[in-house]
């Protein structure tokens, strides 16, 4: 049966120890041990004290030996091999918050160069890629959102202006005519940018550039489609004409 271990304390080791173990900055690791010095010190056996922290008696037993050899330096982990961090979370929360809150897109390139500037963190594009698709973001299409958003009230009314229309088309009483426009141009009105899972990102409209193919169709449900394409914008007179075919 081995000897029993039992160490002694100064005052001075005895105090320092209980700072460390109830000190929520020290690693929990740390805090253990010297919580199992104290409670040898205080005369509990390895046995007792494994079965108080739900530790192996050896993982107690090494502790205390380990005290014992390298003193306060044993308390704590060696450091590790490898690479360090080179980010924390808070610097992938402000991605997060810029992916989400910016009226504009980002690719991973942006987002590193960003990251670089404004917190001096650098990260590669492709370990960007990795963290946010950890984290629930997508690489998706944006949405063109107006540049004015309709007056919520306003637009109550046009809806039930509409269903009101929509019913009396039902009865037979009118025959309404759908009108919309389209256009087609190489620059492209929507991008894609980093988007959480289930929602989508929606960018305002910006000036276009380029000419643009304009399309303009008038629609009469079961019986007619009218349309007109021009490049450039649509003069009152092509509508006219679309209007009288």
């Amino acid at each position: 049966m081995p000897a029993r271990l039992r160490i002694r304390l100064t005052e001075l080791e005895a105090q320092k120890l209980r700072s460390l173990s109830q000190d929520a900055l020290v690693p929990l690791r740390t805090r253990k041990r010297a919580e199992v010095l104290c409670l040898n010190a205080r005369g509990l056996t390895v046995g007792q004290i494994a079965d108080w922290l739900k530790w192996a008696p050896n993982t107690v037993r090494k502790t205390l030996t380990t005290w014992v050899i390298k003193g306060e330096e044993g308390l704590w982990d060696a450091p590790r091999s490898g690479r360090k961090k080179t980010c924390s979370e808070a610097d992938i929360e402000y991605l997060e918050s810029r992916c989400e809150g910016d009226d504009r897109t980002y690719n991973s390139k942006q987002l590193s160069v960003l990251l670089k500037n404004e917190r001096q963190v650098e990260l590669t594009p492709a370990r960007i890629r990795k963290i946010l698709k950890k984290k629930g973001w997508r690489w998706k299409r944006t949405k063109t959102a107006q540049r004015v958003h309709p007056d919520p009230k306003q637009k109550q009314v046009k809806k039930a202006d509409l269903e009101m229309l929509r019913s009396c088309a039902a009865r037979g009483e009118i025959r309404p005519l759908y009108l919309d426009e389209s256009g087609f141009s190489l620059w492209s009105a929507a991008s894609y940018s980093y988007i959480r899972v289930g929602e989508q990102k929606k960018i305002r409209q910006s000036k276009k550039r380029g000419k643009r193919l304009n399309v303009l169709g008038i629609y009469e449900p079961g019986h007619s489609f009218n349309y007109a394409a021009v490049l450039g914008s649509i003069k009152k007179e092509t509508f006219l004409k679309v209007s009288e075919i």
